[in-house]
């Protein structure tokens, strides 16, 4: 009877061990693993092809202008015109109207002058354009009648804006003053007219030395001569 449960105990504890591992009571996980199957990715790359587009420019509306109207400009020549002797002409805005005193006929009309602020620190007085006028019976009369100063006659001629008129040269000094004159007449109807072109200037002996240049009367001339070139009569 011993033997008997001897033997039963032995089996029960030999039938509660693992076979696998002897000497180890650790109790096996008998839940089946699903194994992974690694899948390998793709990349796919899109290719996208654009079409190019183009841009209508769109019309906006422009800011409103406001036209102007130009400012006219400032004459540089002015107009002198004498109905009752007869004649016009044009000159420089810069020249000014003063006494004629450099004329030399009975009717002294009118004188326009470059003042000596014109020229500074030169020997420049003044220089003027005279018209006068006197009554003529005939062209030599005109020549003859109250002959300038230092002139020898009326021996040449010039053409005056399409029109001949005889010419001479006239020139006086006194007190250290120089006057030229260049002069032009002609027979118009019944009367005589003349033109007198005239520069005024002081001897440069009469300043300091280094004070005063000479004055280059060419371009004095050219001016005075511009202005003579616009006489014309109104008949």
């Amino acid at each position: 009877m011993k033997k008997l449960l001897i033997i039963g105990s032995l089996f029960i504890i030999l039938s509660g061990c693992d076979s696998t591992f002897p000497g180890s009571l650790v109790q096996q996980n008998t839940t089946p693993t699903t194994p992974v199957v690694n899948t390998p990715s793709t990349t796919t790359t899109t290719t996208t092809t654009t079409t190019p587009t183009t841009t209508t420019p769109v019309a906006t509306d422009s800011p409103d202008v406001i036209p102007t109207t130009p400012t006219p400009a400032t004459p540089a020549t002015q107009l002198y015109r004498n109905d009752a002797y007869n004649f016009e002409l044009t000159y420089p805005k810069e020249l000014g109207f003063v006494t004629p005193n450099y004329a030399n006929l009975e009717n002294k009309v009118v004188q326009l002058q470059i003042g000596a602020d014109a020229y500074p620190k030169t020997n420049f007085d003044d220089a003027g354009i005279a018209v006068s006028t006197g009554f003529a019976k005939s062209e030599k009369e005109c020549q003859d009648m109250n002959l300038p100063e230092g002139s020898a006659g009326f021996k040449d001629t010039v053409n005056i804006n399409g029109v001949t008129f005889d010419a001479t040269t006239g020139a006086g000094a006194g007190a250290g003053n120089l006057y030229e004159s260049k002069v032009y007449r002609r027979l118009h109807g019944s009367f005589c007219y003349e033109i007198t072109e005239t520069i005024h200037t002081a001897n440069i002996g009469n300043f300091d030395p280094g004070t005063v240049t000479e004055i280059d009367k060419a371009p004095i001339w050219n001016k005075l001569e511009a202005v003579t070139q616009t006489f014309k009569f109104l008949d």
